[in-house]
């Protein structure tokens, strides 16, 4: 074992519902904020993870547009310009909620920065790129 035991608390927070479609932005500020103070409350470092995909079945053309958006605007830490992009253009992200509360509470807990760190579809490892699913990895700190 390279490591001795490591102490660690998982606390997983599954968020549901017809986001954006049920709106609910001030429920989902309002989350992000307790996931913030609940973390500096605990006194220790924390790490506030969201998993999704990005753009579903479209083809890759279409799919690097509209999570080229998301990603932007996710990558600027603007929770409000995720939500829209995903409104306006239709992206069929379905972790926008959980997305969206995870750059609030890094905000609320001093995060300054984001960084794309890969982005993919899954074209570019089956090779059909006409009904693709996005992928992107973003760190923010």
């Amino acid at each position: 074992m390279l490591f001795g035991p490591i102490n660690v608390r998982i606390v997983p927070l599954l968020i549901g519902g017809r986001w954006p479609e049920s709106g609910g932005r001030r429920d989902l500020r309002e989350i992000g904020g307790a996931i913030a103070q609940t973390v500096q409350e605990f006194g220790k470092a924390g790490l506030v993870l969201a998993s999704t995909d990005l753009n579903h079945y479209e083809n890759q053309e279409t799919s690097h547009v509209k999570d080229k958006l998301v990603l932007d605007a996710v990558v600027k830490l603007d929770e409000d310009a995720l939500m829209d992009h995903v409104i306006d253009v239709e992206v069929s992200m379905c972790g926008v909620a959980s997305t969206y509360i995870v750059i609030h509470a890094a905000k609320k807990l001093g995060a300054k920065h984001a960084e794309l760190l890969d982005y993919r579809t899954s074209g570019d490892v089956s090779g059909d790129f006409t009904r693709v699913v996005g992928y992107g990895a973003v760190v923010i700190e």
